[in-house]
């Protein structure tokens, strides 16, 4: 009888330890994962100066830069300009909010000159064939939402979803101030028109 047990609690001791092996290789990060997670990390390394304000090695504003710089991050077409003064022809790129809570370009320069910005948390991406999702945890409780297209010269960012104070459910705060359904799961990898909306 001892036998028998001491055979059954060997079997449960190299089944448990089988089960936690094969729970650490699930976890463990795709090379996809791990190249989306380095190109937010890059995203987030770009200085406030060159990425907000569009300035260069101690340079005034530079749109070709600003441009060059933000192709290394954003698919093309969801690079926009601004459109704050139309008789201006130099008048810069929009910019998503990297930092929900100071959003304003001046903010985040001055919050960068008083001492460091925000540290941030990418948590392990969702991949589907050529699309992925990051999230963003930033230690200010807000949040960021990037989704990622994987195009020949790489993974690129196309729409950002910012939330200064996350809600708590599937739900966001539109642009019209009223709440829309955020979308989840395979709403998010099926909608293809998604690839025209950008939200920064």
């Amino acid at each position: 009888m001892k036998k028998i047990l001491s055979i059954l609690v060997l079997g449960l001791m190299v089944s448990l330890s089988d089960t936690c092996h094969a729970v650490e290789k699930n976890t463990a990060q795709t090379i996809e994962q791990k190249d989306v997670i380095k190109l937010i990390k890059e995203l987030y390394k770009v200085k406030p100066e060159s990425f907000e304000a569009g300035e260069f090695d101690g340079q005034g504003y530079s749109m070709k830069k600003q441009g060059e710089m933000l192709a290394r991050f954003f698919y093309k077409q969801s690079i926009k300009k601004r459109k704050d003064d139309i008789t201006k022809k130099d008048n810069g790129y929009e910019v998503p909010f990297r930092y929900p809570q100071i959003p304003e370009p001046g903010d985040v320069l001055e919050v960068n000159s008083s001492g460091s910005l925000p540290h941030i948390k990418i948590l392990t991406p969702e991949i589907d064939n050529d699309r992925a999702k990051a999230v963003v945890k930033i230690n200010d409780n807000s949040l960021c939402h990037y989704f990622l297209k994987k195009l020949p010269e790489g993974w690129r960012i196309y729409k950002i979803r910012s939330f200064s104070y996350p809600p708590n459910n599937l739900y966001f705060l539109s642009h019209e101030d009223h709440m829309e359904e955020y979308p989840s799961g395979n709403q998010f990898w099926n909608d293809k028109i998604d690839m025209n909306l950008s939200e920064w």
